[in-house]
């Protein structure tokens, strides 16, 4: 309901004193609390504090609005000690269905952009990380394809040395290799 009231809905909760509304919303909090009444449709959006549950307005239940703050108040002089239970309900109420942290606010665009572009440096700096790891790993690669290599090439000439002086025993000056039996 908006703040400013029509004449009709005026009308509709005139007769009902501030003591009746008081005793109203009492009533629908015990009820609430004790299971007897149907619970709202979602506890978000249900009045946490004496300001709130002081406009809350729902003539199907019976419950109206106090546009005054001085009748809704603990230090009330007519209400003041059921103003304190509702508020002692209230804190149970807040006890037993806590309200869900809101949601975290839009950051706004330069915020997103000075996290998007840091997002984008980190992506950098572990691209080219990786990328020199690559470059570590080929040339570790590569030396040891070469020492490979240099071993296949004293193997070879090793087994040429040895078929050399089988075939032509020691005699051969040019072989320097000389088995031992």
């Amino acid at each position: 309901m908006s703040r400013k009231s029509s004449p009709e809905v005026l009308a509709e909760f005139a007769d009902v004193s501030v003591a009746e509304r008081v005793e109203h919303k009492l009533a629908f909090l015990q009820k609430l609390l004790d299971g007897d009444a149907d619970p709202p449709d979602t506890w978000s959006k249900f009045p946490r504090s004496l300001t709130a549950y002081a406009k809350l307005h729902n003539p199907s239940l019976r419950l109206y609005r106090i546009a005054s703050p001085n009748d809704f108040s603990t230090k009330s002089v007519g209400h003041g000690i059921k103003v304190a239970q509702i508020q002692e309900f209230l804190g149970k109420i807040n006890d037993k269905y806590p309200k869900k942290p809101p949601a975290p606010k839009a950051a706004k665009v330069g915020e997103k952009l000075a996290v998007s572009r840091s997002k984008e440096l980190e992506a950098e700096a572990q691209i080219v990380d990786i990328l020199m790891q690559m470059h570590r790993a080929e040339h570790e690669l590569d030396q040891e394809r070469i020492a490979t290599a240099g071993l296949r090439l004293q193997l070879s000439i090793s087994r040429d040395a040895l078929a050399q002086e089988r075939l032509y025993g020691s005699r051969n000056p040019k072989t320097k290799l000389r088995l031992v039996k």
